[in-house]
């Protein structure tokens, strides 16, 4: 189980609090006990001072007077499960993490309590009792997620993870080791190695994946590299070799176990090299170096007092085997009478058997036929048990297999009747989630189609308020347009005609008769702007040709008194206009050719009206009168109006003039600003 995060809570546990001086000097004496790792004497220096503490306090049996003095007697408890723990000795171990628990759970503060059932639920772990750990470090690692400590909560997973996989629950495990990995975060990479480690045991031991345990072997070891200490990078060196050994690929796994034995020797740390080297050895053994693997051998057999009694059994028969294949008969007996002497508590029939065929050929080498015939004799015995077990065992088998077979048939049929009425119930309740269903959608269509008619019938209004609105808009600019004709036209005439009347009293004969011709003459021109005004607002759509006719109609005065005006239309002049366009029109022509005759004293005016291809009215007005400084900004009422009735059009009226040259008026009105030209 994972260390990490723990020795941080056992530095906080210094006992400074302790107020008698034996005690005190007790407690350095366990705490010094306790980091030489003399564990067993310091577990019982922990039981001694707990026990005394207890007693001054006066409650054995429920020490916990105040919070000062559960926190301190919680603190000697825990160290004295940690000593346990060490010393090998579990049950007293957790015996004390759980005295640990109880006190420090009489505190306003959580985090002790939970630390000390964490370590308790490690000891269950070494125990055996993996389910009663789960249901411990559960709440546990519940407890850290939730105050997001990041620092317990890591290791607490990685714990619960392993517990799990020790339970059978190989899924789970691997879910909590991955949450564990992402806790620790950049912060911890020791805690994430560990666990990437673990995971590349999982997918090596459990899922045979070794392509995947390698992944995670190599992540753990890139972990490793930045700061961890030579012994750790070393074993994370051995599992990527293994797990290239697996794969077929020895080059790669001699490789990464000569990096494994490099940082074991910077460790000195002898233990380390164990691994490394035993599988350098079986490596070259396998590939036939057999000079190569007997000196791995020969120094693995210095770290002998290091090793398992498994692998240096495996270390002595190799030697045995290779002396004997040299004749040297005298150095195989030594190793094998070694392996001899380890065959009690370690290796199987086969290895028994190994070993007494080995010394049968070295004490037949040694003349000492005997012993050899009493080693054969040894070595067809273990080989008859072999077979025997084997026998047993593919027998035992068998019945297992045969016993699961009927086990299996009994549960599938069990299984099918329970399927059978399962998939009843399901059908039931499918029928009524079918019905429920459609009625359901049977009730939202029906909302459905009542919220569009309602939404149509909404729409339908809107679109009639809106309709009857531009309609009254309509009228209204009609009645604004035919007002500011009748006022800009006719009005003028007949306020001419008033001036006229009111003077002629005053005058003489000869003036009497002249203002009657200037009254005769406003009457004509009323009579033919009146005219002008019925004839456009009767005329719906107005085409080009009629409005040059109406125009040299009614610019015949004009041309009567030796102006020359001269009307050119081209392009489709079929195109019709609305009546708006031809009033702005019609009035943007009369003002510029009122202008010519009145300023310009010129002799010529052409008015050109040409439609272009994209069905758009181009205006030209040109004179030849004398010009002006188009420059100077001197523009009258006359001309602001024409360039509003332009703009009114969709257009922009260009002004050209020269003195001398005469003056060029254009523009281009957009027939689509009132829809169409037809």
């Amino acid at each position: 189980m994972s260390k990490t995060g723990w020795m941080v809570f056992l530095l906080s546990c210094s006992m400074g609090a302790v107020a008698s001086s034996p005690l005190a000097a007790r407690q350095l004496r366990a705490d010094s006990l306790y980091n030489e790792r003399n564990w067993k004497d310091a577990a019982r220096e922990y039981l001694t001072i707990f026990e005394e503490r207890a007693k001054r306090a006066g409650n054995v049996v429920d020490p916990a007077p105040d919070q000062g003095l559960s926190e301190e007697l919680g603190k000697i408890a825990f160290r004295a499960g940690r000593a346990f723990t060490n010393a090998g000795e579990l049950e007293p171990a957790a015996e004390w993490y759980r005295k640990a628990s109880s006190l420090f759970k009489q505190l306003p503060l959580n985090d002790n309590y939970y630390v000390a059932q964490g370590q308790l639920g490690s000891v269950l772990d070494d125990l055996g009792d993996y389910q009663a750990a789960i249901d411990i470090v559960t709440p546990v690692v519940a407890y850290f997620k939730q105050t997001k400590d990041s620092t317990y909560a890591a290791p607490n997973m990685h714990n619960l993870a392993m517990l799990h996989y020790h339970n059978g629950a190989i899924s789970r495990s691997i879910g909590l080791l991955t949450e564990a990995i992402a806790w620790a975060g950049p912060g911890n990479t020791a805690q994430q190695a560990m666990s990437y480690n673990q995971l590349g045991n999982i997918w090596a031991d459990d899922l045979k994946d070794e392509r995947k345990a390698l992944a995670y072997y190599r992540q753990s070891l890139q972990l490793k590299l930045n700061k961890a200490a030579p012994q750790s990078i070393a074993a994370a060196y051995n599992n990527i070799g293994l797990s290239f050994k697996n794969l077929g690929m020895s080059d790669s796994a001699f490789f990464h176990y000569s990096r494994a034995l490099h940082y074991a020797r910077q460790s000195a740390i002898p233990r380390s090299l164990a691994d490394p080297l035993l599988n350098i050895a079986n490596l070259q053994k396998a590939n036939g170096n057999q000079q190569a693997a007997r000196q791995a051998y020969d120094e693995l057999l210095t770290l002998k007092e290091y090793l398992p009694a498994d692998q240096l059994l495996t270390v002595l028969v190799y030697q045995g085997t290779v002396a004997n294949t040299e004749k040297r008969f005298q150095q195989a007996l030594h190793y094998l009478r070694q392996a001899e002497g380890l065959l009690a508590r370690a290796g199987g029939l086969n290895d028994k058997a190994d070993v007494k065929a080995q010394l049968a050929i070295a004490y037949s080498g040694l003349n000492d036929p005997l012993r050899a015939v009493e080693a054969e004799r040894e070595y067809a015995r273990w080989k008859d048990s072999v077979y025997s077990r084997e026998r047993e065992q593919s027998l035992a088998g068998l019945m297992v297999r045969y016993q699961s077979a009927e086990k299996d048939k009994a549960l599938l049929a069990q299984q099918q009747e329970l399927q059978l009425h399962r998939l009843e119930s399901q059908r039931r309740i499918l029928w009524l989630i079918v019905g429920v269903s459609l009625v359901v959608l049977l009730a939202a269509f029906l909302f459905f189609l009542y919220k569009r008619n309602e939404a149509k019938a909404r729409q339908a209004l809107q679109e009639l308020q809106l309709k009857e609105q531009k309609e009254l808009n309509r009228l209204q600019e009609e009645r604004l347009r035919i007002s500011r004709e009748l006022h800009d036209n006719i009005g003028s005439y007949l306020t001419l005609m008033s001036a006229h009347l009111e003077q002629l009293h005053d005058d003489n004969c000869a003036e009497s008769v002249a203002r009657y011709e200037g009254m005769q003459h406003s009457l004509t021109m009323s009579m033919r702007e009146l005219r002008k005004t019925v004839w456009l607002l009767n005329k719906q759509r107005v085409s080009i040709d009629e409005i040059a006719i109406r125009l040299r109609d009614f610019f015949k005065p004009i041309h009567q008194n030796g102006m020359h005006i001269r009307f050119v239309t081209s392009g489709d002049t079929t195109i019709t206009l609305t009546e708006i366009q031809t009033t702005h029109l019609f009035r943007i022509i009369q003002e510029a050719i009122i202008n010519a005759y009145k300023h310009a004293r010129c002799t010529q005016v052409e008015v050109k009206l040409e439609v272009d291809g994209e069905r758009d009215v181009l205006l030209l007005v040109h004179d030849n009168g004398k010009g002006f400084d188009a420059n100077a900004g001197s523009g009258g009422n006359g001309l602001r109006n024409m360039q509003s009735r332009m703009k009114e059009l969709g257009g922009e009226l260009v002004l050209h003039s020269v003195r001398g040259n005469g003056t060029r008026i254009s523009g281009k009105i957009r027939t689509s600003a009132y829809g169409e030209g037809g």
